[in-house]
């Protein structure tokens, strides 16, 4: 069980927090799916999911990347190696990236590509570098449509877009319009 950038639940509200305390729990038996999720929930680049009411921390989800990542678990390493790239919630450690992305070079396609940057870069080939370069612009321009992202979702808390009410109300809308949907594909 993972969290999509698709919105979880679509049309059903997720409470995060709850979500957040089982993982915790989880984790503390040594769940690595657990702790990979926390650290989903807290990153950044999640945070416009919809009904996210934790804050963004990235250095929270370097954190709990990192102890998923630690246990072998090959999405958190690649988001670990990503991280140290671009300097997201720790320091930028070129050499600490290049580790993680070899430790998941087999299993995610991504890394083959950075990893050749990083030695290509650190060699002093100057096309590799501003590749690198890219890849950090398009993260801090990443953070500018999350920050519109966020301003959005509490402009839409403000409205009342996420009370319980309205919501129970959108998700009848949903399930009505999904089973009318059903039921002319059958006719058809």
């Amino acid at each position: 069980m993972g969290i999509s950038p698709k919105g979880v639940g679509h049309a059903f509200p997720v409470n995060f927090k709850k979500a957040a305390e089982n993982f915790k729990l989880a984790s503390k038996d040594g769940h690595i799916w657990a702790m990979y999720n926390l650290g989903e929930i807290y990153s950044t680049s999640n945070h416009n999911l919809v009904g996210n009411n934790i804050p963004s921390d990235d250095k929270t989800s370097f954190y709990w990347y990192n102890m998923a990542a630690e246990k072998g678990h090959s999405r958190a390493q690649l988001e670990v190696a990503n991280m140290y790239l671009i300097g997201k919630g720790v320091a930028v450690d070129e050499y600490k990236a290049i580790e993680y992305f070899l430790k998941v070079q087999d299993k995610e396609i991504a890394a083959e590509g950075k990893i050749a940057w990083l030695k290509r870069a650190q060699a002093g080939d100057v096309n590799a570098e501003f590749q690198l370069k890219m890849i950090r612009k398009q993260y801090q321009e990443g953070l500018s449509r999350v920050a519109a992202s966020n301003k959005r979702k509490k402009s839409l808390e403000k409205s009342g877009y996420f009370d319980s009410s309205r919501a129970k109300k959108r998700e009848e809308a949903f399930r009505e319009k999904i089973l009318q949907e059903q039921l002319e594909e059958q006719k058809n």
